[in-house]
């Protein structure tokens, strides 16, 4: 028979304890109770005063009261609805506008409602000023962490908080705890969880579990527990911990912790990608905001969760990282196992996997959100052939099987595989995948598998992608339509199994980047939400701050990292840094790399149409409907995502995107919303490019932002007015920092770096570089760019030329094609002279590689293409070409040839570099949002 009350398991040992503080002694919840595990729960005689009952009347001490909250809207100075129009009415100070409004909307019978609950939640504030204070020092904070049912994961953690962690007396309530079948459901059969769950620190199961319960986050009624509340008051919190609010149980612990006053912190691995879409969109968004506004501080496990709650308007100052941990020292085992030849031999023969095969491990459910057929499909596009071994059961178990049959792959089904044999089966594995679908929202195998030394490759739309996996630590592949993944995981995998076949050993680094995801670092951020969420309200100078500008970015029209991408999230970087929210919308049908330059910024993103481009063919009817309907697709998806993400700012990164938007921002010109765009490149000169400018762009742009003089000059052409143009020159982008240091310089050596393109003018490189070879000069020619890859079809064969030009006899071993590389920085410091060679046709906007060259100290010689010529003092720290001819390149050249002009044009680019630095940068970018704003 159940017992009538809830069931308390206590912490094994109180040994923690006794170096602590008497009073900390005399408080701790293990004191008086040790003996008493069958005794239902009573209060102890030794127990020190509750902060809930402690009396402090200095209003500078209260916890600022959650947003949307009834107190939180009486501080506000009145009672009305917590919709979002009120929010934001409340937030412009338009309270006298508005109260007369919805007392007109809501009739007099609300209003009698309005003021006896206004009266009840006065008195209920003035009660609870009374009983709020400052934590007292030196003294844990009473936590309550409260889930639907123990979870083999985060058990020890718990457990390594109770044991480490004399900031937090944890007490963690379950609201049951499921039986063998319930824990096997989707596994295909019944089991418990080999590891301890509810050992080594204080819990209490509310009541055993029902047949009828389901604890799986799919089943919101599943599990519905009201004797959560009463268990949640019988800990006496100062905090509440509720793991999300996938269940009913989890909304009455959330309704349980307000009634108490106790501050709730949310804790969960959501994200914008995760989300329904369809019709079931909005609903979600307006369920999802709703719920956030209920809690007083937010747990972030990475990046992908930080985005989603600041997308929701959440301020950084109530976002505390607290990462996804695993036992890390428990997997690390596997290390050791593998780097023994004969002990991972036996463990391979035990589960039946071949001996010297490169072993690639799925560890999961085989449902269809973990995409278990990709992984089948793209083993059998390899060569050799990898073997596949699962651990893991579920209803695709038979069309997995299936489809391994017919690509004649090799498979070990190891069955559902508790937790304390997964260190052997790490150990046998060489490569761990996990091609699931957006709907995984972390992925916890990788933590186990980074932690067991083992290189991970991961679709990207992964939650734990942007945090645990790089080049470093396994491999991503891009997942989005209409991408093949099939090839893309088959040539992830390939490069893993490429690596090791030549001896890299990925342990050290997967056990590094495992490390930044431990128990102490996820614990030092829970503690830091507790005390902040606890400690004194701000004083009035803090809250009067202005908000910081939520800014959408349309970045639609980019795919590849060039230049203009590269900047363009420059600009957004400054922003970021100085407290700005961004959210950036890509496309959908190539956006791998964007999304990445936008999660290294923190910055949340959802997908845009973009599709069709714009240019003189619109004027047939039949492309013209086409772009029509982009533009209305485009503009559709920019007024949903700046409503729910609320933006107050929207940044336009070319012309073309502005067109596309056109509709929509005119329509948020018009609601307040300013608009700023940034122009990379010169508009395109002709009567046509005019009108368009005139009266497809200038309109729906508050101001135009251009990164030279030049660019600012042909836009003037273009009829644009000067209040709404202004000029604002480039920086050095930020690049990925290379380990070691880079090459010596080589006084010989050329360098080009950029587009392999026509209008770049590499073949005049390649023919100047002949003509210094036959006048003597023993030159050398590093080619950095992008040489393999998609090409446009009027570019088809230029690569083949330039390739086929460096290997002539004349130049052959005198010219590298490196590629596209990051280090950009350290080639240049290893070369003498960098050369821009772009035709006039290019129209040269800028140049960013002429200011990074001038970083790295080496002079420039260039082409008279757009602002090319801007950027050079000639003769001093570079050269400007009298023509687009090889001859003039190589007449640059020869100049800094000599060594003492050299010399000079190195100190001078050096010293010019100062005229581009990153902090001018930043300030007037700032100056641009702040002056808008």
């Amino acid at each position: 028979m159940a017992p009538a009350h809830p069931v308390p398991r206590r912490a094994p040992s109180s040994a923690r304890l006794s170096s602590a503080p008497l009073d900390g002694q005399q408080r701790a919840p293990l004191h008086g109770e040790q003996d008493l595990s069958g005794a239902p729960r009573t209060a102890s005689a030794a127990r020190g005063v509750p902060r809930g009952e402690q009396r402090l009347d200095d209003a500078a001490t209260r916890r600022p009261a959650a947003v949307g909250s009834i107190d939180h809207i009486w501080r506000c100075g009145r009672w009305c609805d917590r919709g979002a129009n009120l929010r934001c009415a409340r937030r412009r100070g338009d309270v006298a506008r508005l109260r007369p409004r919805c007392r007109r909307r809501r009739g007099a019978r609300w209003l009698l409602r309005a003021r006896r609950g206004g009266a009840a939640c006065r008195r209920a504030r003035s009660r609870r000023d009374d009983r709020r204070t400052a934590p007292v020092m030196n003294e844990p904070i009473r936590l309550t962490s409260v889930l639907t049912h123990p979870v083999q994961y985060y058990a020890p953690w718990f457990r390594w908080i109770a044991a480490r962690c004399p900031e937090i007396d944890l007490h963690v309530v379950y609201a049951s705890a499921p039986n063998p079948q319930q824990q096997g459901a989707g596994f295909g059969r019944e089991f418990t969880w080999d590891v301890p769950l509810t050992d080594g620190y204080t819990s209490t199961v509310v009541r055993p579990a029902k047949p009828s319960d389901r604890f799986d986050s799919e089943h919101f009624l599943g599990l519905n527990v009201p004797e959560i509340a009463g268990a949640i008051r019988e800990t006496r919190p100062d905090v509440v911990a509720v793991f999300g609010w996938y269940s009913i149980t989890l909304l009455r612990a959330i309704r349980a912790a307000r009634r108490l006053d106790v501050p709730v912190l949310y804790h969960g691995d959501t994200n914008l990608q995760s989300a329904p879409t369809g019709w079931r969109r909005p609903f979600w968004v307006a369920k999802t905001r709703r719920m956030l506004g209920r809690f007083d501080g937010y747990l972030s496990v990475g990046t992908r969760s930080a985005a989603f709650l600041r997308f929701f308007a959440i301020p950084d100052d109530r976002i505390f990282q607290t990462p996804h941990c695993i036992d890390n020292d428990r997997f690390a085992e596997a290390a050791s196992l593998r780097r023994c030849t004969r002990r991972r031999a036996e463990i391979r023969t035990a589960l039946g996997l071949p001996a010297d095969a490169f072993v690639v491990l799925f560890a999961g459910k085989l449902e269809p959100k973990k995409r278990p057929l990709d992984l089948v499909q793209a083993l059998g596009a390899m060569t050799p052939r990898p073997h596949l071994a699962i651990a893991g059961a579920g209803p695709l178990e038979p069309a997995v099987r299936d489809a391994a049959a017919r690509g004649s792959i090799g498979v070990t089904p190891l069955g559902f595989v508790n937790q304390s044999e997964m260190v052997r089966v790490y150990a046998a594995a060489d490569c761990l995948a996990l091609p699931s679908d957006a709907r995984e929202t972390w992925g916890l195998v990788v933590n186990e598998a980074l932690a067991a030394g083992l290189p991970c490759v991961v679709a990207d739309s992964v939650g734990c992608a942007p945090d645990l996996i790089d080049a470093e630590t396994g491999a991503m592949y891009p997942t989005a339509d209409p991408v093949d993944v099939v090839p893309s995981l088959a040539a992830a995998l390939g490069r893993i199994g490429e690596r090791q076949r030549a001896g890299h050993d990925f342990t050290a680094d997967c056990q590094e980047r495992a490390a930044r995801h431990s128990f102490a670092a996820a614990a030092s951020g829970l503690a830091h939400a507790c005390r902040v969420v606890t400690g004194p309200m701000p004083v009035a100078s803090q809250r009067a701050e202005a908000a910081p500008p939520r800014v959408v970015a349309c970045c639609g029209g980019m795919v590849l990292v060039g230049g203009l991408e590269r900047m363009s999230f420059e600009i957004l970087r400054a922003l970021r840094e100085r407290g700005a929210v961004i959210h950036c919308i890509v496309n959908w049908w190539d956006n791998s790399r964007i999304i990445a330059l936008a999660e290294q910024l923190g910055a949340s993103w959802s997908t845009g149409f973009y599709l069709h481009r714009f240019g003189k063919e619109a004027r047939n009817p039949i492309v013209l409907a086409r772009v029509l309907t982009d533009m209305v697709r485009t503009s559709a998806g920019l007024l949903r995502d700046a409503w729910w993400f609320r933006a107050s700012h929207v940044f336009v990164s070319d012309h073309a995107t502005v067109m596309r938007n056109a509709p929509a921002l005119a329509l948020l010109r018009l609601t307040g919303r300013r608009v700023v765009a940034r122009l990379g490149n010169a508009p395109e000169p002709g009567r046509f490019y005019r009108w368009v400018w005139r009266v497809g762009i200038n309109p729906f742009v508050d101001l135009f932002v251009c990164n030279s003089a030049y660019t600012e000059r042909e836009l003037a052409a273009h009829g644009i007015v000067r209040s709404k143009r202004m000029t604002i020159p480039h920086t050095p982008p930020t690049r990925a920092v290379a380990d070691g240091a880079g090459d010596a310089r080589d006084c010989r050596r050329l360098i080009y770096v950029g587009q392999i393109i026509p209008e770049k003018g590499v073949d005049l490189l390649l023919d100047a570089a002949a003509l210094l070879v036959a006048r003597g000069r023993d030159v050398r020619l590093d080619i950095v760019g992008r040489i393999d890859g998609w090409v446009p079809p009027a570019h088809r064969g230029y690569r083949e030329r330039l390739m086929a030009r460096a290997d002539s006899p004349d130049l052959k071993g005198r010219v590298r094609f490196l590629g596209f590389r990051e280090d950009v920085p350290q080639l240049l410091a290893a070369a003498a002279i960098h050369c821009c060679p772009s035709r006039k046709a290019q129209r040269e906007a800028f140049g960013i590689v002429v200011i990074e060259a001038k970083q790295a100290g080496i002079p420039s010689v260039v082409t008279p293409s757009g602002a090319l010529a801007d950027l050079i003092a000639h003769g001093e720290d570079g050269w400007v070409c009298r023509e687009e001819s090889a001859e003039a390149l190589a007449e640059g050249i020869e100049y800094f040839l000599n060594p003492e002009r050299l010399r000079h044009g190195m100190a001078s680019a050096q010293a010019s570099a100062a005229t581009f630095s990153r902090d001018r940068f930043q300030r007037a970018w700032r100056a641009v949002f702040s002056e808008v704003n």
